[in-house]
């Protein structure tokens, strides 16, 4: 075999090789972030420097559709998108339910979907510059799956244009199917700009005391989801633990976790102390890691993190 020939059959082997790793060819791309914020949750003086990188974005929560397929909002005054451009962010807005009948309203009432759709538009008119809105609907009965991916496909036809639609969704491994059978993943993730895996909250309330994530489940899930459009799949990271009483589950930021004056365990990318409270559990820096790792293993479209500040 000639030399010509050998470094063509060492680099086909090499391609072969990576492609069945599934590792992306060339050096790593830099990881793509969104983080969550609620502004008046926001702790004074924040600064947007958590994990930095391409394509930051704010998507700001607190609106919520009511049963007659109009937006409430929290913050009544201080536009979001005002607020993240001083801080050289794109803004998003999450759009959420008042309660599931506000939902079961929408999917099923033609006049109350159009009222919805007209509120999306009105609220973007008013926010000019806002990138893309989120969808979260959630805890609906799975009969409503259907209707589901049918309203974000007209939502992504009638939205202002230049606007992308993206759906918040529950994971497809560890979650109560009642739960998860609403969101038709593959459709959805067909149907819209992207979607984003809600990755936390496998332990929880009601649940035995654990992480609210792990890098074991984490593999599971990221290994379902590589079926789907990888570029367009969001992996959603818990920036809060949760202290547990029995089954009781209190939510929790670093700060207490660190306040907290007892041995540290660390496993499956887990922190946890016992407490004169009972045991509290937080992400550790490898669970992080291990996101960013699976984003580049997959080529998944970036990472999302609930919610800024509790980081802090």
């Amino acid at each position: 075999m000639t030399r010509p020939a050998l470094s063509f059959s060492l680099s086909f082997i090499a391609f072969a090789l990576l492609c069945k790793a599934d590792i992306p060819l060339g050096s790593a791309k830099p990881i793509r972030r969104w983080i969550y914020a609620l502004p008046e949750a926001l702790p004074k003086g924040y600064k947007w420097d958590f994990r930095s990188g391409e394509d930051a974005a704010a998507i700001w929560v607190g609106f919520r559709f009511d049963q007659k397929g109009g937006l409430s909002r929290t913050p009544p005054e201080k536009m979001p998108a005002a607020i993240a451009k001083t801080h050289d962010q794109e803004s998003h807005l999450l759009l959420g339910l008042k309660d599931s009948a506000a939902g079961i309203a929408i999917l099923n009432n033609p006049e109350i979907q159009n009222r919805a759709i007209i509120s999306v538009n009105e609220l973007l008119r008013e926010l000019p510059g806002v990138g893309a809105v989120q969808i979260d609907f959630e805890y609906l009965p799975p009969e409503n799956a259907g209707k589901f991916v049918s309203f974000i496909r007209r939502l992504k036809k009638e939205i202002m244009t230049g606007t992308r639609v993206y759906t918040a969704v529950f994971p497809p491994v560890g979650m109560p199917e009642k739960w998860r059978a609403f969101h038709n993943l593959p459709e959805l993730a067909h149907s819209a700009d992207g979607i984003v895996v809600m990755l936390y909250d496998y332990h929880r309330q009601g649940t035995e005391p654990g992480c609210v994530s792990g890098i074991g489940w984490l593999d599971e899930n990221a290994a379902a989801l590589a079926k789907l459009p990888r570029e367009k799949i969001w992996l959603g990271a818990p920036l809060y633990g949760y202290r547990f009483e029995g089954k009781k589950a209190t939510a929790i930021r670093r700060r207490s976790f660190e306040n907290i004056k007892s041995p540290e365990r660390q496993a499956d990318g887990c922190r946890s102390k016992p407490s004169s409270q009972g045991v509290a559990y937080y992400p550790a820096e490898a669970l992080y890691a291990h996101y960013e790792k699976l984003v580049q293993k997959y080529g998944f479209a970036g990472i999302a993190y609930w919610r800024a500040g509790l980081e802090q």
